[in-house]
């Protein structure tokens, strides 16, 4: 039998070149599965910016994330809205879905800023106020709020439990839906009114100072209510109780405390007890502002009061107990 060792040898060459490509196949191999072994997913985060990325908010997409970050988190998920997190010395406030995903950022700016932001009182959730004091606000979804709160059922036996309403992982059983709990009706304004004239009744003897411009016709408005003081709330009273065309108007503070308004018109002979020469049988426009037990602090009237006064006259006057 004739060998041809040329050939034998360059087999020989092949077969070593293929076992060095296989053992340095072999340890790229196992030092590659050892360092992603390693290695921890990268966090998720949204970035929102103005337009420089380098002051871009850095906002956790998911509840879990968050909670891992210091943000503390309301259980109860409001239809609409989601759960809210909120972190201490942060300007804003997230809100996150029942399957623990971002939904909307809650921006809060103590200045006033300019449209679309808009003006608040405070920021109530779950029967918490989350913001207690007056604030502009602009809310930006990323995701339908209309199924933050959606029931979820997991699609494993690990089940799924939210990390901002729960410490470990669920049971796989279905979720609790959340109980939708209807808005209490706002109450129309005169019924409001029907409260305050009450509260007047009870009032004890009453006072007025002009907040506006002092003229003549305020001064004397002021000096027939001095000299009225204990009829004052009386007058008052017959005042709110006859204002007709009757609708909320906005809000206002006075000693640092949020007051309701509430604006109608009323008949000039209402007002002959504070300014005796007042045109009689006209319409003149009144504001009042309340507290929430309906005591009346401040009221403005709005009009030419006889002919000699201008018709965009306004007055405002505070009213408050003589001590």
């Amino acid at each position: 039998m004739n060998i041809n060792l040329g050939k034998l040898n360059n087999i020989k060459v092949i077969l070593g070149i293929l076992a060095i490509i296989l053992i340095i196949g072999f340890v790229v191999g196992f030092y590659s599965a050892k360092t992603l072994s390693k290695s921890e997913p990268e966090a998720s985060y949204f970035g929102l910016n103005s337009g420089n990325s380098e002051n871009a908010l850095k906002l956790p997409t998911t509840s879990e994330l968050a909670v891992a970050e210091g943000w503390e988190g309301q259980g109860l998920c409001i239809p609409g809205r989601g759960k809210f997190a909120t972190k201490e010395s942060i300007p804003y406030i997230l809100t996150y879905n029942t399957a623990g995903q971002l939904t909307s950022i809650y921006l809060i700016s103590k200045g006033e800023m300019p449209p679309p932001w808009k003006s608040g009182e405070n920021l109530i959730a779950s029967g918490i106020e989350i913001v207690d004091y007056k604030h502009w606000n602009l809310l930006v979804h990323f995701d339908n709020p209309l199924s933050a709160c959606k029931t979820l059922q997991s699609k494993n036996t690990s089940g799924y439990c939210d990390p901002i309403q729960c410490d470990l992982r669920g049971s796989g059983e279905r979720a609790t839906p959340t109980p939708y709990i209807s808005p209490t009706p706002t109450p129309q304004a005169s019924t409001i009114l029907q409260k305050v004239t009450v509260s007047l009744t009870s009032s004890k003897t009453l006072k007025l100072e002009s907040s506006s411009s002092l003229d003549e016709i305020s001064e004397t408005i002021i000096n027939n209510a001095t000299n009225e003081s204990t009829n004052l709330a009386n007058i008052l009273s017959k005042i709110v109780s006859d204002m007709k065309n009757t609708a909320y108007d906005s809000n206002t503070w006075i000693d640092n405390v949020s007051h309701k308004g509430i604006k109608g018109t009323v008949n000039s002979d209402l007002l002959q007890d504070l300014v005796p020469n007042v045109d009689s049988g006209t319409d003149l426009n009144i504001t009042i502002w309340i507290t929430d037990t309906h005591q009346i602090k401040r009221f403005k009237i709005e009009g030419a009061l006889n002919t000699s006064d201008p018709n965009d006259s306004a007055r405002t006057f505070e009213i408050s107990e003589v001590e």
